[in-house]
């Protein structure tokens, strides 16, 4: 594997004692995955949180792409946290249900994440 750069990284979120729960990925979006019993925890916030510490951490680095699928509240309620705003809907087709699903689409910029992160990185 190529080592990471600040537009394609996979990074896993690992519990001690429990191992692999969960993972962050940086290609063309951000997109995440948390196994269901460690919901409400505040893990994907903190991991999504420092992906895009990395992230920002380079000068030259663009906005954010993201999104959930519609009614995908909690997905949601991350991107939020972390200054993402919707920017509209699409509709994506989904392998797991074969279907097409209605997309909220949203977007960061270095500005809003440092607005709603405490002014870092």
């Amino acid at each position: 594997l190529a080592p990471p750069t600040d537009e394609r990284a996979i990074f896993s979120i690992v519990l001690p004692e429990i191992g692999m729960v969960g993972t962050v990925t940086l290609f063309d979006e951000l997109g995440y995955w948390l196994a269901r019993p460690y919901w409400g925890h505040g893990y994907m916030t903190e991991a999504a949180r420092a992906v895009l510490v990395w992230h920002f951490a380079d000068a030259g680095a663009g906005d954010v792409c993201s999104g959930a699928h519609l009614g995908n509240d909690r997905s949601l309620a991350v991107q939020r946290k972390l200054g993402f705003v919707t920017t509209g809907e699409s509709t994506r087709y989904v392998r797991s249900l074969d279907r097409d699903i209605v997309h909220s689409e949203t977007k960061l910029t270095r500005a809003a994440f440092a607005a709603a992160n405490g002014g870092g990185p």
